[in-house]
């Protein structure tokens, strides 16, 4: 059969159960024998719905297909149709008798579930006592045979995805707003009910299967938020080789441990009125309390004896067993602890006084305890003798050497004895050695004077000609006020009488029109550049040769002219251009204006250029807010070589369109 797909497993059991309920039901229009057999439908009382279900296929009893006669006693159910999403059946309820082998299968393996509800999905809701949503008794009926095991229920997972988690069972207390402390008894209830003793040897089993590290935690109860991690009231906890088990009563704890090894019982008494008692039994070692508590250490190994460890001043010296006269409590090699007898360098009075009667061996000679002695020993005796020689010693013990007793020899040549210990020395002497070969200290005098840093200056007036080196060769600008240069001082060097003598005499020899050409050192002219500025941009404003007659007479250069319009240019090289060919010259200002007005935040900056570079020192002005004009006084300092071009920059910040520019420079030619 082609096209067929699997209804959804909410829809199949409604559909089973709807079936098994409308057979128990009469059915008067249904047929009967052979031709109900041969029927592809099962007809199915309305009433009993309760619900149509819309795009219902067929549903048919038997072995074969829907349109195939079935034979009589067939035990599987054949199910195709859909059931519209919202559709609900209301059952009056459904029962399933199976045969020996046989079971209710429900798929979802087959074609992968991607439902998120359940494949059985059973919601039950009810006040009545007793009622469960599934109930699953299962019996092992009289006659089986021994070691056959019979499971109420199986969860198998297959976990075939290592990037998934897959968990067996959870069972959930959901929150809601009408439930208090103990609405949930229990998440999970396990009663064996049958009364013979060890019929249910494991209420709770966890194994570990093939791997015996598959399982980390046998059961996790790590949750802080829980109150009691378990709850075992007076039942024992056993644990491999140690039994634990609480008494009948709060005040009995038995612990027994019947394997080598140690194994440490805690007993916190944290109430005034409780009380720790360990109760020891057995062959094995027993230990109460520990070396860091105030109570009693008791250690019993079982043999018969024990140790004990008090804390001090606990036992009274009436509660010990007394020796003889002088004799201590201690213990011999062997061991064993007795009352012994004090002997070798020291003996013990019955009072308790210890007298020392040798040292080593060596009985004591003199040994008066007299002022600032020490006790040497002769080879014989130790005597009280008084220190003498280059070293004496106090009471105290603290030893002095005495003044006047070290020599040369007695210094380490390694000693490194620091300055700080030398006899102090005023500021800024120095020790010298006098005509005794003395080192003596003394105040450094004549034309050099220390500082108590360890500079040294020259006194004022002490230099003459005799400490000058003749190739010292001073620089002029430490001469006077330092304004005269090496160069210029040495102009004086042809000199052959007093300089102003000399001018003096030039003056009279200078008459009207005797100036010629050559005695003019400077000459001064100027040149127009202009142009249109770009709108926030940067042009050139290229030189008018014409003025220096460059081309032709007739072309005007005034701004807003076609004539300087036609000198600006975007490009520097296109806009530049040399003023002479073989004079140099300096630029000496700049006067510049434009044709617009300039609001808020608008400017233009002219910057004279030569070679496509500044001068030195870079001149320029700049027209700003409400003004049409500029200037500057400021001249170059090096020359504009013979040759090289000039032109203007125009930095302009403005949203003016094309504003005419014009500007002049002020030269100085050589």
């Amino acid at each position: 059969m082609t096209n067929k797909r699997l209804i959804r497993l909410v829809s199949a059991l409604a559909l089973i159960a709807l079936v098994l309920a409308g057979c128990q039901k009469p059915c008067p229009d249904c047929p009967t024998g052979t031709e109900a057999q041969a029927l592809p439908y099962l007809r199915v009382d309305k009433a009993l719905v309760r619900h149509e279900m819309t795009n219902l296929g067929y549903l048919t009893v038997g072995d074969g297909e829907p349109d195939t006669a079935q034979t009589e006693g067939s035990e599987s159910l054949y199910v195709e149709g859909t059931v519209e999403a919202g559709d609900t059946a209301y059952l009056d309820g459904a029962e399933f008798t199976l045969g020996a082998a046989e079971k209710v299968l429900v798929d979802g393996a087959t074609t992968a579930n991607t439902g998120t509800a359940g494949l059985l999905d059973i919601n039950a809701a009810t006040i009545t006592a007793d009622v469960s949503a599934v109930n699953v008794a299962m019996t092992q009926n009289d006659g089986a045979t021994a070691g056959e095991d019979a499971w109420g229920q199986i969860i198998t997972l297959t976990g075939n995805d290592a990037n998934g988690d897959v968990f067996g069972l959870k069972i959930e207390g959901a929150a809601t707003t009408n439930a208090a402390a103990g609405t949930y008894e229990y998440l999970a209830s396990l009663v064996c009910s049958e009364n013979t003793a060890g019929a249910c040897p494991d209420a709770l089993l966890v194994t570990a299967g093939a791997t015996d590290t598959s399982v980390t935690d046998g059961v996790d109860v790590s949750d802080s938020e829980i109150v009691n991690a378990i709850n075992i009231g007076f039942n024992n906890i056993k644990g491999g080789d140690e039994l634990f088990t609480i008494g009948a009563t709060d005040d009995t704890v038995l612990l027994t441990r019947s394997e080598s090894g140690a194994g440490t019982y805690t007993c916190a008494d944290n109430d005034a009125n409780a009380e720790c008692v360990f109760a020891g039994g057995g062959t094995g070692k027993t230990s109460m309390g520990t070396t860091s508590n105030t109570s009693a250490q008791i250690y019993s190994d079982g043999t018969g004896d024990a140790e004990l460890v008090v804390p001090n001043d606990s036992i009274g010296e009436a509660e010990i067993n007394q020796g003889t006269s002088g004799q201590v409590l201690m213990s011999s090699a062997t061991p064993a602890t007795a009352w012994q007898s004090i002997s070798g360098d020291v003996s013990l009075a019955g009072d308790g006084a210890a007298t020392v009667t040798q040292i080593n061996g060596a009985a004591l000679g003199t040994t008066t305890a007299t002022d600032t002695n020490i006790l040497v020993a002769d080879g014989t005796n130790w005597d009280s003798v008084t220190m003498s020689g280059d070293v004496t010693i106090a009471n105290d013990g603290t030893a002095s050497i005495a003044s006047g007793v070290i020599v040369n020899d007695d210094v380490n040549t390694s000693a490194a004895i620091a300055y700080s210990k030398l006899a102090a020395m005023t500021a800024a002497n120095i020790l010298v050695g006098n005509v005794s070969n003395v080192a003596t200290v003394v105040n450094p005098a004549g034309d050099v004077e220390f500082a108590n840093d360890g500079t040294t200056s020259i006194e004022a007036g002490v230099i003459v000609n005799a400490d000058i080196n003749a190739s010292a060769a001073i620089s002029a600008t430490k001469i006077a006020d330092g304004t005269v240069t090496n160069a210029e001082f040495q102009y004086i060097g042809g000199l052959t009488s007093d300089a102003q003598t000399q001018i003096d005499g030039k003056e009279a020899t200078i008459t009207e029109n005797s100036i010629g050409p050559d005695d003019v050192a400077v000459m001064h002219d100027d040149v127009v550049c202009c142009g249109q500025a770009d709108e926030s941009g940067t042009v050139f404003l290229g030189p008018a040769l014409t003025l220096f007659g460059g081309g032709s007479s007739a072309i005007t250069y005034t701004i807003s002219a076609a004539g300087c319009d036609a000198l600006g240019d975007a490009t520097e090289a296109t806009a530049d251009a040399p003023l002479f060919t073989n004079v140099a010259f300096k630029v000496t200002g700049l006067y510049c204006k434009h044709s617009g007005t300039l609001g808020a935040g608008e400017s233009i900056t002219f910057t004279i250029r030569s070679a496509e570079a500044d001068l030195t020192p870079s001149v320029y002005c700049i027209v700003g807010e409400g003004e049409t004009d500029c200037r500057s006084l400021t001249g170059s300092t090096t020359d504009v070589a013979a040759g090289a071009t000039i032109a203007v920059e125009t930095e302009m910040t403005s949203d003016n369109a094309d504003d005419d520019v014009w500007c002049r420079v002020y030269l100085a030619l050589k």
